[in-house]
């Protein structure tokens, strides 16, 4: 490698000189490659005050996408990770210089993006989308900071939007009764999702040489690339057994038509396989499993996604606490501090004649 000139430097893969701007002295960012580092550190020499751009937003987005994304992603995670920044934050800033993108521009984004209308419903985007959007622009940025072609990223603090506390909406038992009534192969894929709470994409992949000698479900997950085991009950193993090939009937994009004929068939005008996940998740939390089991069977990779599909219902809280109470035999779920407060009170107590 030839020798770095004077007045230039390089930390890590990147290259960098320091410019007097703004009254201060700044450590400006010339890019990993030595060539095109070079020529920008020419014209700053020459008087032009700051290095020419880099890159656009567009083309270190394509870059990120296929060294950074690639590399933590599955296939299928890549192909919707690139479409999303083609039709979101490429079309928005994509003309941008990466070094020209101010805080300002991101809290701008942010905004359009509140405004924007889902393709399928036309409805405005969730917080939880928005959310998912902009964590995807920072990580392009972190990446880019990381790759050396920015000196620090751009991404504001307290940026993203609050996620609203929402109580899951599970089915009730009547309703999980009224779709357990409905004709086959509907009243099947009902059974089998509220047995495993699995993502209708997952429903319809799902194979009877998936299942296990031990009645152990485990299903490759396409959206995470890991492996998610769940214990199927004796009754469902048994039916399995009977099976061959694939045990859904249904393809990944027929969830709406799917729906409408369970709606039709049942009268649940609510219903949809996602609330399907929900049910079977809070049925497992009432009946005592482990917030932490229940995460694993869901595959989430979080067990704060896991806490908005469950919560403890207030007749399961009520149950606990009166076990609490039948226990210690008090009201404050502490033994003996009932009968403490009983016989302090009795020695504080004045005699009756005292004051006559």
């Amino acid at each position: 490698m030839p020798r770095i000139p004077q007045g230039m430097f390089k930390r890590g893969s990147a290259h960098y000189c320091r410019t007097w701007e703004g009254g201060r002295d700044r450590r400006r960012s010339l890019g990993p490659d030595y060539s095109k580092a070079l020529e920008a550190f020419d014209r700053i020499k020459l008087g032009t005050g700051t290095a020419a751009p880099l890159a656009t937003v567009a083309e270190l987005g394509e870059r990120g996408l296929n060294l950074s994304v690639a590399t933590r992603r599955t296939a299928r995670g890549l192909r919707e990770a690139r479409s999303a920044f083609q039709r979101l934050l490429s079309r928005f800033m994509g003309n941008l210089s990466i070094d020209h993108v101010r805080p300002d521009h991101l809290r701008e984004y942010r905004l359009w993006l509140e405004r924007r209308a889902c393709r399928k419903t036309g409805e405005p985007y969730k917080p939880e989308t928005v959310r998912h959007c902009l964590k995807d622009a920072k990580a392009l940025f972190a990446w880019s900071e990381e790759a050396g072609y920015l000196n620090k990223s751009p991404f504001p603090k307290r940026l993203m939007p609050r996620i609203p506390e929402r109580v899951p909406n599970p089915y009730s038992e009547e309703e999980v009764t009224r779709l357990r009534s409905i004709r086959d192969p509907y009243r099947w894929v009902i059974r089998l999702g509220l047995a495993t709470g699995l993502r209708w994409g997952e429903l319809c992949s799902v194979r009877a040489s998936d299942t296990q000698k031990d009645g152990t479900l485990v299903l490759l997950q396409p959206k995470t690339g890991t492996v998610k085991r769940i214990p199927l009950p004796p009754d469902l193993v048994r039916d399995i057994q009977g099976r061959v090939g694939r045990l859904v009937p249904f393809s990944s994009t027929s969830k709406s038509s799917f729906a409408r004929v369970v709606r039709r068939a049942s009268g649940v005008n609510g219903f949809g396989p996602r609330r399907l996940r929900c049910t079977a998740a809070m049925r497992w939390l009432d009946s005592g499993v482990t917030l932490v089991a229940i995460q694993q069977m869901l595959g989430h990779k979080s067990i704060v996604t896991t806490q908005r599909y469950c919560r403890l219902t207030d007749q399961a809280v009520r149950r606990e606490m009166e076990r609490l109470w039948e226990r210690t035999g008090t009201v404050s779920g502490t033994p003996g501090v009932n009968e403490s407060i009983n016989e302090t009170a009795q020695v504080l107590e004045l005699p009756s004649t005292l004051g006559r």
